[in-house]
């Protein structure tokens, strides 16, 4: 049985109406630090620039910078259970993508079971120069659907705002695949991955 499924069956709740959303699998992009979070599930910390591929997860190239979590200001979208701990560990690095990584941060899951998930993903525009409207734009894809096109973090949330977008995917080839894509201005970024079962 894998590292993960076991995770999975340690952590999953039934109860009479059905099956409660529950973490199996976490990763803080950029972060050298692991964490415990929801569902008592360790959150993978994702530090090496050059790519980085094992049992779990693989992600291609790219770069990380730091972050200045007291400059944040935490978006509703972001559920009561993150911590203040666990929030600074998500949001105190990023990866963003590079030409060497074919301008996307792609990540590649590859040992979940199929069935019905909810793909979280955390991002905060904090770069002093893309401050504005329009400085960043990126694209992203969840299991090869485009589900934001051209997003603009400052317009929609404003700059410095940390924020959890949350995605639902059915799996049938035991894959998920997670690409944040550049767009037309700056690059794209990421703070953090969860993948929770439904």
């Amino acid at each position: 049985m894998s590292i993960l499924n076991q995770i999975r069956n340690q952590n999953k709740v039934h109860v009479q109406s059905g099956t409660v959303e529950t973490s199996v699998l976490g990763i803080s992009s950029g972060s050298t630090n692991s964490f415990t979070g929801r569902d008592s599930l360790v959150w993978r910390s994702d530090s090496i620039t050059g790519g980085f591929s094992d049992a779990e997860f693989t992600v291609n190239a790219t770069g990380t910078s730091p972050g200045t979590v007291g400059l944040m200001t935490r978006h509703a979208s972001i559920p009561a259970d993150i911590t203040t701990a666990m929030f600074n560990i998500i949001y105190e690095r990023e990866r963003y993508a590079t030409s060497g990584g074919g301008l996307k941060i792609s990540y590649t899951f590859p040992a979940l079971a199929n069935g019905d998930y909810v793909v979280n993903l955390y991002f905060c525009n904090y770069y002093a120069a893309t401050d504005q409207v329009g400085d960043r734009l990126f694209h992203v894809d969840v299991d090869g659907v485009r589900v934001e096109t051209d997003l603009d973090l400052v317009a929609t949330y404003g700059h410095r705002v940390a924020v959890m977008l949350s995605y639902p995917v059915t799996l049938t080839d035991g894959l998920l695949n997670v690409d944040i894509v550049n767009g037309s201005a700056d690059n794209a970024i990421i703070n953090g991955i969860e993948i929770r079962e439904v």
